[in-house]
């Protein structure tokens, strides 16, 4: 039950993300195309005149990102490509957002999960005994 369980809940959360991912890619591909006029002043320092040549270029990049931000500027970086942020780039994303259900329920779950190989898994199973007794390490640790 503790293995059904855990297998659960890492199928709904990578649902969730694959979802997540879905969402926040076509939320970024709108955003930057509506972000294409504020990207067109950011270029627009490159051949502005009034700009002494002698500034140090941290100073105009400072500029830049005042205009758009760093994400933001990638974004539309993309979107002029044609390309787009990968799905999955997004959906490490979601899993990043979610640590305590990461360091919660699925380290806790994954804990008391026991493995055993059989002749073509043996190196899984020693794999997954080593992870096990290490994030037990560092529970001991905090």
């Amino acid at each position: 039950r503790i293995a059904d369980g855990f297998v659960h809940h890492v199928r709904q959360t990578k649902q969730k993300a694959k979802d997540y991912a879905q969402e926040a890619v076509f939320k970024d591909w709108q955003k930057a195309a509506k972000n294409v006029s504020k990207a067109a002043e950011v270029l627009h320092l490159f051949i502005d005149d009034s700009i002494d040549l002698q500034l140090p270029f941290a100073t105009v990049r400072q500029q830049a990102l005042s205009l758009l931000t760093k994400r933001d500027l990638e974004s539309v970086c993309l979107f002029l490509n044609e390309q787009r942020r990968s799905v999955d780039e997004a959906m490490w994303q979601y899993c990043d957002e979610k640590e305590s259900l990461r360091k919660g329920l699925l380290r806790e779950l994954f804990l008391c999960l026991r493995f055993e190989g059989c002749d073509g898994t043996q190196h899984l199973a020693a794999a997954l005994a080593k992870t096990q007794n290490e994030l037990n390490g560092q529970d001991a640790q905090l």
